[in-house]
């Protein structure tokens, strides 16, 4: 017996990776997924202004590059907290 087991543990440590593996289902998972949603749709804002040029109306360069990396960061914890990985496909 390992010395962080104890006789007293009711799961076996075996058993205790296994159950914790798996991210659970959470209440909130719809609403993070609803911020998710809305995080994708100002990325593909900031790239829909940097393709069309309208950028130059809005922002400088460097501020673009800014606001560009900062979409996808926040896009991307957004993810993260609704359970997706980057491509958007379940954890």
């Amino acid at each position: 017996m390992l010395a962080s087991e104890s006789a007293e543990t009711p799961i076996p440590r075996v058993l205790f990776g296994f159950l914790m593996s798996e991210r659970q289902p959470s209440p909130y998972d719809s609403i993070a997924r609803k911020w998710l949603a809305l995080a994708e749709r100002r990325k593909a804002h900031v790239i829909e202004l940097r393709d069309s040029g309208r950028w130059k109306h809005y922002y400088t360069q460097e501020e673009l590059a800014d606001a560009m990396r900062d979409a996808a960061r926040i896009r991307d914890q957004w993810a993260s907290i609704a359970g997706l990985d980057a491509n958007g496909e379940t954890l």
